[in-house]
């Protein structure tokens, strides 16, 4: 397959707008990290296309070991996020204390686009946190 002709590439970008990010425009973050990105390492790792994992990750599992997580642990996802809100349940329901916060309208970076109602979910986990030491 050709992941760099124009249909691939188009797939891919709609595939960003509506799972990675939702915003009409960018924050310069979100543009720097793809500039800077090494696509090497990533491709190396990921594999060649956004939609199926086939590189050096693609056996990576510590799913059986998440049970062994002994702090209290925040997931978050946005309701159209990428790593969609069910895997996420369905992650944190193997990790004791753990807690899940699914952020809606929002994508994978719902720290940006939900960036007040983030802070305020993230701060009140690190203060109930810290008071259980």
């Amino acid at each position: 397959m050709n992941y760099s002709n124009d249909e691939y590439q188009t797939a891919m970008m709609e595939f960003y707008r509506r799972h990675l990010c939702r915003m009409d425009e960018w924050p310069e973050c979100m543009s720097l990290t793809f500039e800077k990105m090494n696509q090497e390492i990533y491709g190396f790792m990921w594999g060649p296309s956004e939609f199926t994992i086939n590189g050096t990750l693609s056996d990576f599992d510590r799913t059986a070991r998440l049970g062994e997580i002994s702090v209290p642990t925040l997931l978050t996802a946005g309701e159209f996020d990428e790593a969609a809100p069910t895997s996420v349940r369905h992650f944190a329901s193997l990790i004791p204390n753990s807690r899940v916060e699914i952020f809606a309208g929002a994508s994978h970076s719902h720290h940006l686009e939900s960036q007040e109602s983030y802070l305020s979910v993230v701060r009140k986990f690190l203060k109930e946190s810290n008071q259980c030491r």
